[in-house]
């Protein structure tokens, strides 16, 4: 569920397993509360893969963006060495 590189976590390989690997979704809001304050809202759901993928819709949007990201941020996402594999398994 945590894919930081700074902390030194295995990277998801080419045989995922899509009940066993987590999307991490971040929900979140920045309000004003007057001209000098701000508040700032945060919600994060994990969900697995294979739940994703069940959901068509949201199984195409996560596989078209995962196609289309930048190799830079694949590598800060540590998602090079499965793309191909998840984006195989939401078509």
């Amino acid at each position: 569920m945590n894919q930081r590189p700074q902390d030194n976590i295995a990277e998801l390989g080419p045989n995922c397993d899509p009940a066993r690997t987590f999307l991490r979704v971040e929900w979140q809001a920045l309000m004003l509360i007057d001209p000098s304050r701000v508040i700032f809202g945060i919600r994060i759901y994990h969900l697995t893969l294979e739940s994703v993928r069940l959901q068509r819709g949201a199984a195409q949007l996560l596989g078209e963006n995962l196609q289309t990201m930048p190799e830079k941020m694949l590598r800060y996402k540590r998602l090079n060495g499965c793309r191909d594999r998840i984006v195989e398994l939401l078509a």
